[in-house]
């Protein structure tokens, strides 16, 4: 090929190209919407690339007798040219269509958010009433639905057949001999071993894991198999009537009353004090023993015995004793006060005698 007939192919394919440059831009940004852009420009390159393809076409058929280097020179001409001109038609896209694009396409959004706020807003409106008259509906039927549901299981229950009695199995083999050891009693500094079973406190213990610490201790290692207990003291109450206290090997306490009130001696009755069965008094100089509950019951009495038993009988007294022997002579007492002057005596016997008496 000459190389005037090349640089003509050339100037040709580039008129091409500036001409139709031009009018693909100015569709593309006619459009402004992205997609619709895209679309546009697919379809115009697609039909550039025909054109320049039918072009280039009609020039190889003008420059038959062209040589393989030139054909190779066109192909690569044709490649950079379709490069940059998708090249020139982005950038010319992005740089004009752009803003455009942001501009349309912000209050639709904008719109279409306000749209949906709405129709969400709406939406959960209706669910809310729709949530409650399903909860009151739910609350309704709910007793219906458990009854119904308890009537056809035990319908279906009681239709199932009784199964059948299974075959008899064979024999078990035989247990070996039961070796019995009796509990031993807890002692201080020995160690017992786990599975063992030992007494304190009246209780029963099993031991879980080898251990010296005292059965009942935090943390001793021993299970409570059946409790005991153990009598501490007698507790008297207000009234003097014991109980008995019981300390359990699992720690609690009980008090058992005793329906018992030890003897007490009261002293010398009295009218105005309230006794207990158990008292003892000193009544007439006998003693008297309550059996009774009492107050102004006089023992000795017929009231007094619904109350009182005589205890130790009153003796009788002694006879007197006889006379003893003259004791010594006292000291000399002292003077008496002067005596009354006598009547004078008529010189009779009995002037006598009354003076005497005097």
């Amino acid at each position: 090929m000459k190389p005037e007939t090349l640089e003509l192919a050339v100037d040709a394919v580039a008129d091409a190209v500036r001409a139709l440059l031009p009018e693909l831009i100015a569709k593309a940004v006619d459009a402004r919407l992205a997609p619709l852009i895209d679309t546009a420009l697919r379809v115009e390159l697609a039909r550039v690339g025909a054109d320049v393809e039918e072009k280039l076409d009609g020039i190889a058929e003008r420059v038959d007798s062209a040589t393989r280097e030139t054909a190779a020179l066109l192909l690569e001409l044709r490649t950079e040219v379709a490069e940059e001109l998708t090249s020139s038609v982005a950038k010319a896209v992005d740089a004009r269509v752009a803003p455009l694009v942001d501009d349309a396409i912000r209050p639709v959004l904008g719109g279409l958010v306000s749209d949906v706020d709405e129709k969400v807003a709406a939406l959960a409106e209706r669910v809310g009433a729709v949530t409650a008259e399903n909860k009151t509906t739910w609350a309704t039927c709910r007793n219906d639905i458990a009854a119904e549901v308890s009537k056809s299981v035990a319908t279906a229950v009681a239709a199932i057949p009784p199964a059948a009695q299974g075959d008899r199995g064979a024999p078990g083999r035989d247990g070996r001999d039961a070796v019995f050891i009796p509990p031993a009693r807890w002692a201080k500094g020995r160690t017992v071993r786990a599975g063992e079973c030992v007494q304190h406190a009246n209780a029963l213990w099993y031991c879980n894991h080898d251990t010296d610490v005292e059965p009942g201790a935090e943390c001793s290692g021993f299970s409570l198999m059946f409790d005991g207990a153990v009598p501490l003291e007698c507790v008297p109450d207000e009234r003097g009537y014991m109980s008995l206290v019981i300390r359990y090997a699992s720690g609690r306490r009980e008090s058992l009353p005793m329906h018992y009130r030890a003897p007490a001696y009261c002293g010398v009755f009295d009218s105005e004090r309230e006794y207990e069965p158990q008292d003892y008094v000193t009544c007439g100089g006998s003693i008297w023993w309550a059996r009774a509950p009492s107050k102004n019951r006089k023992p000795g009495t017929d009231l007094g015995a619904l109350s009182w038993v005589l205890a130790v009988k009153c003796g009788r007294d002694g006879r007197d004793g006889r006379d003893g022997a003259q004791g010594p002579t006292g000291p000399q007492g002292e003077p008496g006060p002067p005596g009354r002057d006598a009547p004078k005596s008529n010189g009779t016997r009995k002037g006598a005698a009354a003076a005497v008496s005097s």
